[in-house]
């Protein structure tokens, strides 16, 4: 009898705490009363004061208003986000807009709502998610011909509006990859002038950091037409049945049965020598070399799978020079396949900042980078470019025909 009163009273002290909790719990949700957003702040202390209604996903964000305690869920665009209750208060909830979080881009019909969900009410506040900006990475012929097709690489290309090309030559007719990594255009025949490509989209804009169209003027080594001229070593030709798509004459790379190991460069169209050119004005020796890329446009008809093209300035194999392998991966890596442009001429790309310095007049991979234009430039920024094709491999090279145009130093357009 004793041991079951012992047990009534222990229930009765447990209910009635709970009761009690109970209460508490409901009183305290209906003293907090219905959630309400009023603003969304950045974190950032040179932007914390500033409120907005529209960000990328992937920010780090502090929502505030009231009654915000006993978040349970938050909601960008219907998409449920992780937080940290650790950091949060009834007036202020910090949280990272998860990168998954929808778009207009990835679904045309998201709400463009932040959504709180919490034990006492819910709250809904217009909020829009921004697509990534777009970025241009290369583009699939700098210096293609009016009416051919320029690919243009990157990454972002949702809703994509127009193409504007040099001289303000908008396109608005296109093609965008499903992945929105490329984008393929007609290049317009009103193009007549130099500069940098434009993709706009409905969110933001990105112009490329180099100029298409370029092929003539400051900066141009060697257009084997009227800027500069072959010296000596391969042929030239136009013949436009053999490489189609270029501006007029090109350097002709042609040769067969180059044995491993063969360095002899220059033996039968194995190089280009050109005269002096200014590669970079003197007034601008003293910019950041990283701001600098050497370019042309190369046309690779036969598999290239061994051998290497060692490029340098004045013919000097006791200062730097750079490699060109597109077998090795592409331009300047490492992988071993066969390479080559099937589908026309490609620009090359190469920083000045990836030239080596040389080891005891040989090319050396593991050599130090420049760090100044005059380094690999000298005094006055003028002299010849030389490209030497060299086979550094363990095999024949069987048959080789390769083109080369437009040969220039490109300054970034910042």
């Amino acid at each position: 009898m004793k041991n079951i009163s012992i047990h009534i009273r222990t229930l009765l002290y447990w209910s009635v705490l709970l009761t009690i909790s109970v209460s508490f719990n409901a009183c305290k949700d209906e003293e907090l009363g219905a959630p309400v957003i009023k603003q969304v702040r950045m974190l950032d202390p040179a932007t914390k004061d500033s409120t907005f209604t529209q960000t990328y996903p992937g920010t780090l964000i502090a929502i505030q208003g009231e009654n915000l305690a006993g978040a349970k869920n938050i909601y960008f665009n219907d998409y449920n986000a992780s937080f940290n209750p650790v950091y949060n208060t009834n007036q202020t909830i910090i949280i990272t807009i998860p990168a998954e979080a929808p778009t207009e881009a990835t679904e045309s019909s998201v709400p463009n709502t932040l959504r709180i969900v919490t034990t006492h009410g819910e709250t809904t506040f217009s909020f829009t998610l921004l697509p990534p900006k777009p970025v241009i990475s290369s583009i699939y012929n700098e210096n293609g011909l009016p009416g051919s097709k320029m690919t243009i690489t990157g990454a972002n290309f949702y809703l994509v509006e127009k193409i504007t090309f040099p001289g303000n030559v908008e396109v608005t007719e296109f093609t965008v990859s499903e992945d929105a990594e490329a984008i393929e255009v007609t290049i317009p025949a009103s193009l007549t002038t130099s500069g940098s490509v434009k993709v706009t989209t409905k969110y933001g804009d990105v112009e490329s950091s180099a100029p298409v169209n370029f092929y003539t003027g400051s900066g141009v080594l060697c257009n084997f037409d009227d800027v500069n001229t072959l010296i000596w070593g391969c042929a030239t030709s136009n013949d436009n049945t053999k490489f189609p798509g270029g501006h007029g004459n090109y350097a002709l790379m042609e040769f067969a049965g180059i044995g491993a190991g063969d360095g002899g460069w220059w033996n039968t169209n194995r190089s280009i020598n050109t005269g002096s050119a200014q590669w970079v004005s003197a007034g601008n020796l003293n910019d950041g070399i990283a701001n600098y890329s050497l370019k042309f446009e190369i046309y690779i008809k036969e598999e290239w799978k061994v051998g290497s093209i060692l490029i340098a300035k004045d013919g000097n194999w006791n200062n730097y020079m750079a490699r060109y392998a597109p077998w090795s991966g592409g331009d300047n890596s490492s992988s071993s396949t066969a390479y080559t442009t099937t589908i026309g001429w490609h620009t090359v790309t190469i920083p000045l900042t990836d030239f080596k310095k040389t080891k005891d007049g040989s090319y050396d991979d593991s050599g130090s980078a420049p760090t100044s234009l005059t380094q690999v430039l000298g005094e006055s920024g003028a002299g010849g470019i030389n490209f030497y094709f060299v086979n550094d491999g363990s095999e024949a090279v069987k048959t080789f025909s390769t083109a080369v145009d437009n040969i220039r130093v490109v300054k970034n357009i910042q």
